[in-house]
């Protein structure tokens, strides 16, 4: 026989004391036995369960003509024991609350699917696609606290003729898409770090430390030409919307506003885009077309890339060109291959007595050198 008395608490809504009371299970409804108050009947179509509180120890109820007072009962299946005594009476059906919880684990289990499926594949094609579709002047806009905050002006080493010789070589390159928007510039900045990116809308920059890390001025060519290919294929603007993507992703899921912002300020610095390993081939397929067209041994790159691989403990690891632009045996053997595959003789650009002279770019001048922990 099942039981028909309940240990409970009963709060009258005249105060926040809780009484303690029986309940007992009639046919009209639930008899609450207060030692304090008169004895209390809720009718059965009265009765809601506390969808405010869950509890998996007690069972919450509230009387809907009296929404301030409320019944706790010391048995979590208290509604089932009821309906199965009384099969005929009609209120809140437990079997509604598992279908609740059993949403609602559904609903977290779908959300932990959704979290990684967001960030690897909806969040990257979405950023592909709308990369493509942003004006250039946009992504101007996007680079500008970039540029100001790793091209400080005051490092920027410009104006001499052995810079003008280092631009020479990136007019070349460029030269070679006459029909480009973008209007091309180059910054040369003051800094032993060994490093260079592309910023959307047009802009390379080299630290000085990487020219110092070079032979030849080809294997510069080599760096400029990757880079620029970054650029034409909006790698960096794509790289930029997913890193906003992925912030306002984890804003929703956070509740913060601020992780936007947090997100974006902490993917970017001292070599600023992670590419991708497909970004990465396609620029290196591009830039070794560009050399070609320009006319420049394509040696360079491979060289360049060889030098990075020899010299890779010379330098933190988060400030040198191959922390984001990661080199392999494979990815150098692919270099040559296509190196190999181009039939022309490129012409010398400067001998390397001249080189060693023109890498000095930034000494003798009146500018202060850069570092990411600002400028010294």
């Amino acid at each position: 026989m099942k039981k028909l008395e309940y240990d409970a608490y009963f709060y009258d809504g005249q105060s926040a004391n809780k009484n303690t009371a029986r309940v007992l299970i009639q046919s009209d409804g639930l008899l609450i036995k207060s030692e304090k108050k008169e004895d209390i009947l809720w009718q059965y179509e009265d009765i809601r369960q506390n969808e405010e509180v869950y509890s998996d120890r007690e069972t919450h109820l509230v009387n809907q003509n009296h929404p301030n007072k409320k019944l706790i009962i010391d048995e979590p299946h208290f509604l089932s024991v009821v309906k199965k005594i009384i099969p005929t009476i009609r209120f809140y059906d437990p079997p509604r609350l598992i279908s609740l919880r059993r949403i609602a684990l559904f609903g977290v289990l779908l959300l932990l699917f959704l979290i990684p499926f967001s960030y690897f594949v909806l969040i990257p094609a979405f950023s592909e696609i709308v990369a493509k579709r942003i004006p250039v002047s946009f992504e101007e806009r996007l680079s500008t606290p970039y540029l100001t905050m790793l091209v400080p002006l005051e490092s920027r080493c410009s104006g001499n003729k052995n810079y003008q010789k280092i631009e020479e070589i990136f007019k070349t390159l460029t030269a070679t898409i006459p029909e480009s928007e973008y209007d091309f510039k180059l910054y040369i900045v003051k800094s032993d770090i060994v490093n260079a990116f592309a910023l959307p809308g047009g802009h390379i920059v080299l630290y000085s430390g990487l020219l110092q890390h070079t032979d030849r001025p080809e294997q510069v060519a080599g760096v400029l030409a990757h880079e620029i290919q970054h650029i034409t294929n909006r790698h960096g603007t794509e790289s930029l919307v997913r890193d906003y993507s992925l912030g306002v992703l984890l804003s929703l899921i956070t509740n913060d506003t601020r992780t936007v912002e947090q997100t974006v300020g902490l993917a970017k610095y001292l070599g600023l885009m992670n590419y991708s390993r497909e970004n990465e081939s396609e620029a290196d397929a591009g830039g070794m077309k560009m050399l070609e067209d320009a006319g420049i041994d394509p040696e360079g790159m491979v060289e360049f890339f060889e030098i990075l691989n020899k010299q890779s403990g010379d330098v933190p690891d988060s400030l040198k060109y191959f922390s984001t632009h990661p080199q392999t045996e494979d990815r150098i053997s692919k270099l040559k291959e296509m190196s190999r595959g181009m039939n022309y003789k490129p012409a010398s650009i400067y001998s390397k007595k001249e080189w060693e002279e023109i890498k000095t770019v930034c000494s003798g001048i009146l500018t202060k050198e850069f570092s990411p922990w600002g400028i010294n």
